[in-house]
């Protein structure tokens, strides 16, 4: 059976917290804070008021309590003035390949053409890229310009040799 109400709060107040005990302990833990947080600078610490918040203490000083909203007004990522300038930076932003992705996608592409599932099946996919991943690959390699040049290729010996579809083109330089 239940008790009454009242009755297990009346003996948890009774015995189990002594609130003199418990204001002496934060008493204390307050003078060792204010201990710790003295302040260095004379000026500061003569013109500080306890009673104000941090905040109006340093607005009333001319400080600024937050160093980063006192740079919010400078861009640093500003656009070129000239829009000329503006265009060649733009396109020295091209996406590069490396000699092994230059490989892979030249092989798939002279393998399978556009079928991306067989492209995702075969052996040389050991990265296990899916389907999708592997079509937006070709799509990047097929869509970047530096790829198609036979100049760029020739400076990469290694990647002309195992494929056939650049073998015209070893024959043609030599």
């Amino acid at each position: 059976m239940g008790k009454a109400s009242g009755v297990s709060r009346r003996r948890l107040k009774a015995g189990s917290f002594h609130y003199k005990r418990s204001n002496k302990l934060k008493r204390q833990r307050l003078r060792v804070l204010r201990k710790c947080n003295t302040i260095n600078c004379d000026a500061i610490r003569q013109s500080w008021d306890d009673k104000k918040s941090l905040i109006n203490n340093m607005k009333n000083m001319g400080l600024a309590e937050d160093p980063n909203k006192l740079l919010s007004d400078v861009k640093f990522h500003e656009k070129y003035k000239n829009p000329a300038l503006n265009n060649d930076r733009n396109d020295r932003k091209n996406f590069r390949f490396g000699p092994e992705q230059i490989k892979f996608c030249a092989y798939m592409i002279e393998k399978y053409g556009n079928d991306y599932e067989a492209m995702c099946r075969d052996r040389r996919n050991y990265y296990q890229e899916s389907v999708g991943q592997i079509r937006t690959k070709i799509q990047k390699f097929l869509a970047n310009q530096s790829h198609r040049n036979p100049l760029h290729f020739l400076s990469h010996p290694s990647l002309l040799a195992p494929l056939p579809i650049f073998a015209s083109l070893v024959s043609m330089f030599n």
